[in-house]
């Protein structure tokens, strides 16, 4: 009894340290990259009818497949393209073409009237099996949502701050975030007990019906 109860106790101590420590969200991810220029605070939101194919100012540049931590960071002014800012990622892979990773991250100025701002959005989505909550450091804005329902926002342009995105359930996680008005351009999510994307199998909804099937005929073959 004794050693059951040391060895409970530890389980608990265990848990708790892993609990205590935050890391960073890391995964297979795709990201479409989006850009506009001649911008003004509003229109460099991170808010989806920014990217509207009709009415925003966003043009999809490229999508591309991101696999690493979601951790990047860059100050370096008006010098920085969107390829130097994508080699930030941490134990990052992926592939982007020469002339979006050559395209300048952004520029400002968002306060003029009209803008002259240059902002880069990147809509980052991973699909998870179980849920969790999470803190996104960045500069400037983000949007976070789950299965395409919302549930965390600083939208505009700012300084370095922290965002709480609790409530994420599972399936589709979506993040956007945008630079713009020139450097720093930061963005990293961390959180507790964070599981890993896990992309769905091309032939697993056909293998589960054909299991389905088999499961139905050997009842059938029973009764």
């Amino acid at each position: 009894m004794f050693k059951k109860s040391i060895i409970a106790a530890a389980i608990v101590s265990v848990g708790f340290v892993a609990q205590a420590t935050a890391a960073t969200l890391n995964g297979t991810f795709t990201i479409d990259i989006y850009q506009g220029t001649g911008l003004n605070s509003a229109q460099s939101q991170a808010v989806k009818s920014n990217l509207d194919i009709n009415s925003g100012p966003g043009v999809l540049l490229e999508t591309i497949t991101y696999t690493g931590d979601l951790e990047f960071g860059t100050n370096n002014g008006t010098a920085t393209t969107i390829g130097s800012w994508l080699a930030t990622g941490v134990n990052g892979s992926y592939t982007v073409s020469a002339s979006t990773a050559a395209l300048q991250l952004s520029k400002g100025n968002i306060n003029s009237n009209p803008g002259t701002a240059t902002t880069t959005w990147f809509d980052i989505f991973g699909t998870f099996s179980s849920g969790f909550n999470s803190m996104v450091t960045h500069d400037d804005g983000v949007s976070v949502f789950d299965d395409g329902t919302q549930i965390a926002a600083t939208v505009g342009p700012t300084v370095q701050t922290n965002t709480t995105a609790n409530g994420f359930n599972g399936g589709e996680w979506n993040l956007l975030y945008a630079a713009t008005n020139s450097d720093p351009s930061v963005l990293k999510v961390t959180g507790n007990n964070l599981p890993s994307t896990v992309p769905l199998p091309a032939g697993l909804p056909l293998l589960l019906a054909g299991l389905g099937t088999f499961a139905w005929m050997r009842r059938r073959k029973a009764a």
